[in-house]
């Protein structure tokens, strides 16, 4: 009966680490353009509190640059090797998109996801594919004019964006800023003055404005520039970027990113 238990014992063992192995291999086979062709799906991460980058009509359908953009990508995966992929967005929070790249629950961020040094430790970019402005949207009755005047005010951003750096350095205490994963709990902050100012990038400021007529853009204060946006993947997808690289230069060459941006901007009142 010992020697039975011992066995049983060993073999479960076995079988533990057998999984855990196979856990590990499904793992890091996201990006893999190998695995993305044998699966025929190409899944993308993205934040839909982004309009015009990425965001959902009243339709609940998931428009945006970045998504016409990854469909693009797909496409090209699906013309390069002769088959059909099927491009699936996994809608998250924006500050969780790094940890399931890591846990390779999809093959890219495609978010305006902003290159910076940090990220780029953990992550492979594509080839930066738009740069945009920061700005500071309040309410019509606020006026800033200079980095001077956001000294020790309460200033919203999005959690774990360039912009939530940018807004500590402006106010000079990371206390005073609120960092919220939701854009539209942030526009609630700022109408209801718990917040002065939300910085965010023009585009986007664009957008919100569009159906909030309470509030404007103050775009003549000079934050630093970020990097730009591109898209990340793990370090070993370089067939991938090289795919997406690719759809980006022909894009660009075309001016057909503008082109989409206009078409995008144009579906956020839908």
């Amino acid at each position: 009966m010992k020697n039975k238990t011992k066995a049983l014992t060993i073999l479960s063992s076995l079988l533990l680490v057998t999984t855990s192995l196979v856990g590990c291999a499904e793992k890091n086979s996201a990006g893999d353009i190998d695995m993305i062709v044998k699966k025929q799906k190409l899944v993308v991460g993205t934040n839909s509190e982004y309009p015009p980058f990425e965001f959902l009509t009243s339709s609940s359908e998931l428009k945006g640059l970045d998504i016409s953009i990854a469909k693009l990508i797909g496409e090209e995966i699906s013309k390069v090797y002769d088959t059909d992929i099927t491009v699936e967005f996994s809608d998250m929070p924006f500050d969780g998109l790094e940890g399931a790249l890591q846990a390779g629950k999809i093959d890219f961020i495609a978010a305006a996801f902003s290159k910076t040094p940090g990220r780029e430790e953990v992550a492979l970019f594509s080839d930066i594919y738009y740069q945009a402005k920061t700005v500071l949207l309040v309410k019509n009755d606020t006026d800033f004019e200079t980095m001077e005047d956001l000294a020790n005010k309460k200033l919203g951003a999005q959690l774990s964006t360039i912009q939530e750096s940018f807004a500590i350095d402006a106010t000079g205490d990371e206390n005073l800023v609120k960092a919220l994963s939701s854009i539209s709990t942030l526009i609630l902050e700022l109408s209801t003055n718990n917040i002065d100012a939300i910085v965010i990038e023009k585009p986007v400021a664009e957008s919100i404005i569009s159906s909030n007529s309470n509030l404007k853009i103050i775009d003549t204060i000079a934050f630093a520039d970020d990097d730009g946006y591109g898209y990340a993947a793990l370090k070993t997808s370089t067939k991938l970027i090289e795919i997406i690289n690719n759809v980006i230069e022909d894009l660009k060459s075309t001016g057909k990113i503008d082109q989409l941006l206009i078409e995008a901007s144009e579906a956020t009142g839908e």
